[in-house]
Parts: C-alpha cells; structure tokens; sequence
C-alpha cells in the first residue's frame, strides 16, 4: 500500500499532485516538515501580536504525528491530507482487460466477417486469463500483450 499527502483549499482540486510515499510514516514525516516550514515562514514575516497563522501550522505539525490515516487538518483556507491508496497491479490491469475484451467480443458473436479475427482474440484473452489465474506463463514474454496489458 501506498499513501498520498498533499494540501488544497476545500471544494478545489490541489494545485499540484500529491507526493506519494511507501510509508505512513514518510508521508508523515514531510507534512510534518511542510506544515513546520509553514509554522516557520509565518512566525518570521509577521509582528510578534500576530501569529495565530503560525501557531496553527505549528499545532497541526505537531497533530499530524499524532494521528494515523486517514489524517486531514485545515489551517486558514488550506486542508492538509494524507490517504492511503491501493496499488493497481499488473494483474489486476490484465483482469480489467480481460473483462473489457470480453465485452467487446460478444458485440461480434455470430459475424462472419471477422470471425478469425475474433477467434484469434479470443484465444489470446483465453490464454491471458489463464496466466493471470494460475501464474504460469507471463503472456507480455509471448508477445501477446504490450507492457500495459494490451493485446
């Protein structure tokens, strides 16, 4: 599993992607450096009355460490997030394919004009499945399907 941390104002999309990390504990560590970096930028652009801005980046660096996914924390107008995101393999990019080509090849069932075209494909899908559900032989090392899947 992989975790995503980033920030973006509530209702918009972040302006950047987010920083994806192996490890809770990475994406922890770098909002905790980048809410710290914020804390730090407050406290020295402004008078000394005034740094709740600062203090609540300061308080929310201090909360991230705390917390476990999902975290979400709003300083000012700005949501600081980290999520856990699940890994699409290869495999389950092959099963999705699988599902797709099927799909298609029913719309050409009783056609004549593509009929070696289609039993070709299907032989193909067949053995893809195949090697998806018993791990026997990588069909891209065939020359069945592409790097993504692909026939």
């Amino acid at each position: 599993m992989k975790y995503t941390a980033g920030w973006n104002s509530p209702g918009c999309l972040p302006e950047h992607d987010p920083y994806v990390f192996d490890t809770y504990e990475e994406a922890r560590e770098f909002l905790f450096d980048e809410l710290s970096i914020c804390a730090d930028h407050e406290y020295l652009s402004t008078q000394c009355d005034d740094w709740v801005l600062g203090d609540q980046f300061r308080s929310a660096a201090v909360e991230v460490r705390k917390q476990t996914v999902p975290f979400a924390t709003s300083v000012g107008q700005t949501v600081y997030w980290i999520e856990a995101v699940q890994e699409v393999t290869f495999e389950d990019e092959v099963v999705e394919l699988i599902c797709t080509i099927r799909s298609f090849l029913k719309a050409f069932d009783n056609s004549t004009i593509t009929e070696t075209m289609i039993a070709d494909l299907r032989n193909r899908v067949d053995a893809v499945e195949c090697w998806v559900e018993e791990g026997d032989q990588d069909p891209r090392s065939m020359g069945w399907v592409d790097d993504r899947g692909r026939p």
